[in-house]
Formats: structure tokens, sequence, C-alpha cells
């Protein structure tokens, strides 16, 4: 999902958790940046080095690479930068919601206008922003075509 706001990535989480009867929610940013540097704390989540080809970002920024698609792509465009766990688009594509405040990873508090973080870089980008660890905020309730969320299975 794309060009959606942290309010409504959270209430799709909370409908598709009742409707699937499944413990869907967004991931913290200790949850998402494991699942991108994987069990060996790669910088990207291919290794420790940015390659060309391996995420949908802008790499003629910094001259990284020749590709800028300009868009977001499909999920598996990009097989060679999965993650050790096998997840894909972690880095590049779209900036991903994060359950968590961007002042206090402990804070999930799910109203109000607190600033919220995001992970993973987007098209639009340099490589240097789809570092696992990197991070950035956005308002709860901002929309942009290079944001969006993915969903963590509680519990699985």
């Amino acid at each position: 999902m794309v060009d959606v706001s942290w309010h409504e990535a959270d209430a799709y989480c909370r409908w598709l958790s009742d409707a699937a009867g499944a413990a869907l929610r967004l991931p913290t940013e200790a949850e998402w940046e494991i699942a991108a540097r994987g069990d060996d704390g790669r910088i990207y989540p291919w290794g420790d080095s940015y390659q060309p080809f391996h995420a949908n970002i802008n790499e003629t920024f910094h001259n990284r690479g020749a590709r800028y698609v300009g868009h977001t792509t499909p999920v598996d465009a990009h097989p060679p930068g999965a993650s050790t766990f096998g997840a894909l688009d972690m880095c590049g594509n779209m900036w991903e919601w994060c359950a968590n405040t961007f002042e206090n990873l402990a804070d999930m508090i799910p109203q109000g206008l607190v600033r919220r973080a995001t992970r993973g870089g987007s098209w639009h980008n340099a490589a240097s922003t789809a570092r696992a660890a990197y991070r950035i905020y956005g308002y709860p309730g901002d929309r942009r075509n290079n944001l969006g969320f993915r969903l963590l299975l509680d519990g699985a």
C-alpha cells in the first residue's frame, strides 16, 4: 500500500485483523530493522554495500548506478535485494510507517499528531537513505506517493 497516512494504515491493520481473525499490525522500528538487516546486522538487506538493481531507489543520485524508475514497482521486482529472512523491498520502493513514535521507540500511542517513524527509503531517494538503519519521520496525517506500509503478523 502506498499514499496512505499512518492513521489509515493503523485502521487498515485493525480492520484486517478483525476480518481475518489474526493479529496484524504495523511493525515497530526494532522489528522492521531485524527483518531488513537479518541476524548478522547487514547494512543493506543483501549485504554491507549498495549493489545496483537490488532496490528501487534513485541510483543516479551520487552515481550509485544508472537506474532511476521514478515510481513504485511491484514488490517482487528486485529479488536479489531480499533480506536473509526473504523479505522483499525492505530498502527502496517506498518509505514504510512503523508503529512507534519517532522520538520514543517504546511509545505506541495510536492517536494524536506525534511524529511517527518511517523506514526503508524510497524510489525517489539516494542509496544512503536505503540503509537498513536509516530512519526519518512523518506526521501521522501525511500521505505521499513514496510512503506506505507493510503488515506484521503478530505471533508468527
